[in-house]
């Protein structure tokens, strides 16, 4: 039996995900530009030391940006397993949300030092200062999350944290909750099977997504921003059941 297991275990395939695939390419090019970078003089050699120093570091943002904002798109699909539950999932960017503050918090607290530090204040006045970053740090992150209520397909009390940026689109949030509640409802069915109410409204938004995008020539996607539709941060959303309300 533990024969055909390592047989099972070697006919594998192995899982090509985005983080490998950036791995190898700021492999290759580090090592191209240092190539270059020795085997080069006088400016040459200043220009190629300058990009082996600072690509990383451009990457490096741009990837905590992405973890920031869309951390799921950092997985291949093979690296999700079948036996994941779905609310495990949500639970999971939620978390991410909370590590997210910390974060924030810690680097207003550092810059509150540095300052504190440059202006030679007191113990007293460096807490104070320190405290307060903390604060409007936590405050902003707060401002800048949806909480998205999921209870109508999963579990009473379930909820998604969206972070709401001056770019983000109808698009990227009715995808974010489709994944959460993917066992539930099939693709494409926002307004048939689905649909989302602001806590405080009336009525829940009908002409927003894909039949929306299609019948206004947006192709398939509604790519608005999330503040031209009236979501905004620090705002609740309600996910509807349409097939259980009968709506």
């Amino acid at each position: 039996m533990s024969e055909s297991h390592d047989d099972s275990a070697k006919s594998k395939p192995r899982v090509a995900n985005p983080l490998w695939i950036i791995s190898l390419f700021l492999g290759i090019s580090e090592v191209t530009s240092g190539a270059v970078a020795l085997k080069s003089q006088a400016w040459i050699q200043a220009v190629f030391t300058l990009f082996s120093v600072g690509f990383p570091c451009a990457v490096l943002v741009l990837f905590f940006i992405v973890l920031w904002k869309k951390p799921y798109v950092l997985y291949a699909p093979r690296d999700y397993s079948d036996d994941v539950d779905v609310e495990v999932f949500v639970k999971a960017m939620g978390e991410n949300v909370r590590r997210g503050v910390e974060v924030a918090q810690t680097a207003a607290a550092s810059s509150a030092e540095a300052v504190a530090n440059e202006f030679h204040l007191d113990t007293g006045d460096t807490e104070m200062l320190v405290r307060k970053a903390k604060d409007a740090a936590e405050e902003s992150v707060r401002l800048s999350v949806a909480t998205v209520d999921l209870s109508s397909f999963l579990t009473r009390g379930s909820t998604l944290k969206f972070i709401v940026s001056e770019s983000s689109t109808v698009n990227e949030l009715l995808d974010a909750i489709y994944v959460s509640i993917s066992a539930h409802v099939a693709p494409y069915t926002y307004g048939n099977s689905w649909q989302i109410k602001l806590k405080d409204a009336k009525n829940p938004l009908v002409d927003i997504g894909t039949n929306w995008a299609m019948n206004n020539e947006y192709g398939n996607s509604d790519t608005r921003l999330l503040g031209e539709v009236g979501i905004a941060g620090g705002g609740e959303i309600e996910v509807i059941d349409l097939r259980r309300s009968g709506v």
